[in-house]
């Protein structure tokens, strides 16, 4: 199943670095960037301030569970399977951590999925579908970013996307369970 899943990570890379243009690699450079660590820990703790400044205690713990346990799932992963990331004359720059899972594409599902699924309750179906979609291309562009910088294979950033979406769905279930929890308690 490995086998089939890599046979594409190589010819892709390929095919993209034939695309790269230096106004593209510049763009997705600046769309990665939405991905970064820093600033998934920067945009995590501005929300987790505004989650609980509105007193939103199971939005912070599932917002906590949902990052934390992406970026630590990425981590151990990452450690674990020591994939070494695409050659370094098709990619756009040099990264220093192992390619498998992309931890770019793992927080932005992980961070940006959240967000929107907070900002989105109570909400018109409207305005849930804007920042359902508004993630979603979120997610879309920091993943291809990573594609096109020729920093990941295609499995890379599958399994981060896995990662990210494992660990929303559970932030999710802890932030209903913690609020059912909590308005049972009030009754």
């Amino acid at each position: 199943m490995v086998n089939f899943l890599t046979l594409f990570d190589n010819p892709l890379a390929l095919a993209l670095y034939e695309w790269h243009t230096q106004p593209a690699v510049d763009f997705f450079i600046g769309i990665s960037e939405f991905g970064r660590t820093y600033t998934i820990i920067a945009l995590t703790a501005v929300a987790l301030l505004v989650f609980l400044m509105r007193r939103q205690f199971s939005y912070a713990t599932g917002l906590l569970v949902s990052v934390g346990g992406a970026a630590a799932a990425v981590y151990v992963v990452k450690e674990l399977v020591e994939r070494p990331r695409p050659e370094l004359d098709i990619s756009a720059y040099l990264e220093q951590t192992f390619s498998f899972p992309s931890g770019h594409a793992a927080f932005s599902l992980a961070l940006y999925g959240f967000i929107a699924w907070a900002i989105s309750a109570r909400r018109p179906r409207r305005e849930r579908i804007f920042w359902f979609a508004l993630s979603a291309l979120i997610i879309t562009l920091v993943s291809f970013s990573r594609l096109y910088l020729g920093v990941h294979y295609l499995t890379d950033v599958l399994g981060g996307l896995v990662i990210g979406a494992v660990f929303l769905s559970i932030g999710i279930a802890i932030t209903n369970r913690v609020d059912r929890f909590s308005r049972s308690k009030l009754s």
